[in-house]
């Protein structure tokens, strides 16, 4: 009995604890760039790392993705937390079933990356932006952004080309949460 609940509680940290303190590293990281630029820029500030093409710029964005919809703090906050909440049950749905560790990997960073920019959004009342490569005229960006671009264009990918109907309503169906509980 005791093995058995040690291997549970291992399995535990491996899915649940291990993960969370992953998360936590990576919106540090983010969060540590942001006070970096914000402690020896001042807004507006550019400073070129490759001449024409990558810039360092500070920038206040006060809007969502890309500067858009200015003005909305606590919708987006609200929709943070959303979001946040289903990547979390859709986490722990797949947290120990085979063939999701590439999918769970894409969710932490999902996760950190809306963490970061909400940590800004919520205390600052705007996200610093500060990633900026002039040579395409690309909005300027943070380290979240490319946690939760990167980690959303993976997810999709994953689940439109990867996904059979099985592994999907693994992840997203509530039907299998429906079930154990009329079982119980």
């Amino acid at each position: 009995m005791a093995v058995k609940r040690k291997m549970k509680d291992m399995k535990s940290v491996k899915l649940y604890i291990i993960p969370v303190f992953i998360a936590a590293i990576l919106t540090a990281v983010d969060q540590i760039t942001k006070f970096i630029i914000t402690s020896t820029y001042k807004v507006g500030d550019s400073k070129p790392l490759i001449d024409g093409v990558f810039n360092i710029t500070y920038v206040r964005n006060e809007g969502m993705a890309w500067g858009a919809f200015k003005g909305g703090r606590y919708i987006f906050l609200a929709f943070t937390v959303v979001v946040l909440l289903f990547a979390m049950y859709v986490y722990a749905r797949v947290a120990g079933e085979k063939g999701f560790f590439f999918f769970r990997v894409c969710l932490l960073f999902l996760i950190s990356g809306a963490i970061g920019n909400m940590i800004d959004r919520a205390v600052k009342g705007y996200v610093v932006d500060f990633l900026d490569f002039s040579l395409i005229k690309f909005p300027v960006f943070n380290v979240a952004d490319i946690f939760l671009t990167v980690s959303l264009i993976l997810l999709a990918v994953m689940v439109i080309f990867f996904f059979d109907d099985d592994k999907f309503n693994k992840a997203f169906s509530f039907k299998k949460q429906e079930k154990e509980e009329a079982d119980e």
